[in-house]
């Protein structure tokens, strides 16, 4: 399947081509450079000026002559990651009102991805990273979707963020927790705001999973079940693009090695609990403690257990 998200495909060597439409005082270019590496030009009326120390991105040459900024990917084949790289510049340069602040925002921009990209080398992904990210993607793709639109089952995904809840819909929250089928199902919460909300109720998806199974799907496998999803009636540019940010946000990684392989798994079950005024939960926390963490033995919150179908009936309801 041709993937149209790639903005230098079908470019020649000293070829460009505008962002989009949006009038900017720094015009921004995709191009292409004399070899066929793929780039990224900053037009500018003044002079760029790169300071002494600058931060450089591994994999991306950054270099100003005159009136012209260039970002040149060393490797093609990771367009996707320098892509975003560069969709952050673009989007924050019509904001922008001087070279020397450009330039400053591209080190910013520079600097907070190599940290992200640091965390996600020194995060390889563990049986547990894989079990989180493996129950989220099979919520997302076998709960969400047959309910909703996959654009909105892909936009509530918010679960890199593990201070937040993992899934924001219009009128209520799902809350993902995984445990091995061979082990008594309890919920790691970390923070006081996961099992919080002001309007909306909050719903725990818990999944029982047989890990390294013989048989089953991987993370690797959902990744392409839900990018076909999206592709399945027209190729969703912004859907895609925004699925594969939360992806690397998360912290997925899809070259494995055999010491680090993909893991089969196996949902055994999935139970769902309702996470009303009685659940047990600490959210009344002294302005002092600026951090916990702490566990939910689900065994005992039987009381709480609900059909998820009830969540999308309000939703639909309430549509």
């Amino acid at each position: 399947m041709k993937n149209s998200t790639n903005p230098w495909e079908g470019l020649k060597p000293l070829e460009k081509n505008r962002v989009d439409d949006i009038q900017r005082k720094f015009e921004c270019f995709w191009v292409v450079d004399s070899t066929g590496k793929y780039g990224y030009y900053v037009a500018s009326k003044i002079p760029f000026l790169l300071p002494k120390n600058q931060t450089k991105l591994e994999g991306i040459t950054l270099s100003a002559e005159d009136s012209a900024l260039t970002l040149i990917l060393e490797d093609n084949q990771k367009w996707r990651l320098f892509k975003h790289v560069c969709d952050h510049l673009s989007e924050e340069s019509s904001e922008l009102e001087n070279a020397s602040s450009f330039i400053k925002k591209v080190q910013l921009i520079l600097k907070q991805w190599l940290d992200m990209l640091k965390f996600a080398r020194n995060k390889s992904m563990t049986t547990e990273l894989q079990m989180g990210l493996f129950s989220e993607l099979s919520c997302l793709k076998n709960v969400l979707e047959p309910n909703l639109e996959i654009s909105q089952a892909v936009k509530s995904w918010v679960g890199h963020d593990k201070d937040k809840q993992d899934f924001l819909l219009d009128n209520f929250i799902l809350e993902i927790k995984s445990h091995r089928t061979s082990k008594s199902p309890s919920a790691n919460i970390s923070s006081a705001g996961q099992l919080y909300s002001e309007k909306d109720p909050i719903y725990i998806l818990s999944y029982a999973l047989t890990t390294n199974a013989s048989d089953g799907p991987t993370v690797v496998d959902l990744v392409s079940e839900i990018e076909a999803l999206i592709f399945k009636d027209e190729e969703n540019i912004e859907l895609i693009e925004y699925f594969q940010v939360q992806l690397d946000n998360y912290g997925y990684n899809p070259e494995f090695s055999n010491e680090n392989p993909a893991l089969k798994f196996l949902v055994d079950s999935v139970t769902c609990y309702i996470v009303n005024d009685d659940f047990p939960k600490l959210t009344q926390i002294p302005s002092e403690i600026t951090h916990l963490q702490y566990a939910i033995d689900l065994t005992k919150c039987r009381n709480f257990i609900v059909n998820i179908d009830e969540a999308f009936n309000m939703e639909n309801k309430n549509a």
